[in-house]
């Protein structure tokens, strides 16, 4: 078995990130341009991607129309990301920086509606 290397070209700026979601049907990237991208593996069953960012928010998008559900801002930098099995828990970790602590967040989405 030889391993071949998987180009991607849907990014303007070099790449933050590549994950494949929990059920390995999409394959996500994000990258310097700030646009999370989805890519199709096998079949379409994930609803929601979370995304982390340098600008100091966590963002929930809706895979299928790329439109943004809420966006969580934090003190730094959003350093990980991670949605929950059944997309109803995120976790988000900031940054440490002069002025706030490295800090891990967990939201409830029944709960909260980010702002």
């Amino acid at each position: 078995m030889s391993i071949r290397p998987l180009l991607l070209k849907g990014h303007e700026r070099p790449l933050t990130c590549v994950k494949y979601n929990h059920e390995g049907d999409l394959l996500f990237s994000v990258a310097k341009d700030k646009k999370p991208t989805v890519w199709y593996v096998n079949n379409d069953s994930s609803d929601k991607i979370l995304t982390g960012s340098v600008d100091q928010t966590a963002r929930l998008w809706e895979v299928e129309t790329g439109r943004e559900i809420a966006s969580y801002k934090h003190k730094s930098g959003v350093r990980s990301v991670g949605l929950a099995h059944g997309e109803q828990m995120i976790l988000t970790a900031q940054d440490k920086t002069f002025s706030s602590t490295p800090t891990v967040f967990i939201y409830n989405l029944a709960d909260f509606h980010g702002t």
